[in-house]
């Protein structure tokens, strides 16, 4: 049986599959570099917001580093979070090209990137 013979819907492009897979993982490494660099975009913000109402005798000492350590403890945690995240979607990307290799259609691309 010739590949023509069967129907477009019915047809497993492997390259359109891998390219989907490529699609989802820069997804989700853009997402991970953009929420990184947020992240540590706010934390550096509010240091310098409280280094500057330290500097102009506004809040204490003992406010200031009390602030900046809650603030460097939950960018920590964020950062934590969010690499978490992006474990998961290794482990997606990973059985996507399970699904390849046995010649399952993944999703669609959009119904793949709005998955969360």
């Amino acid at each position: 049986m010739d590949k023509r013979d069967k129907k477009p819907s019915m047809l497993f492009d492997v390259n359109v599959e891998l390219t989907k897979i490529h699609i989802f993982s820069e997804h989700a490494h853009e997402r991970l570099a953009t929420s990184i660099s947020n992240t540590y975009a706010f934390f550096v913000g509010f240091l310098v917001l409280f280094f500057t109402l330290f500097y102009s005798n506004i809040i204490s000492l003992f406010s200031f580093i009390l602030a900046v350590f809650v603030f460097f403890v939950g960018t920590i945690y964020e950062s934590i979070y969010i690499r978490q995240h992006y474990k998961k979607n290794i482990a997606t990307i990973s059985k996507m090209i399970e699904q390849v290799k046995e010649k399952k259609e993944l999703p669609s691309l959009q119904d793949l990137i709005h998955q969360r």
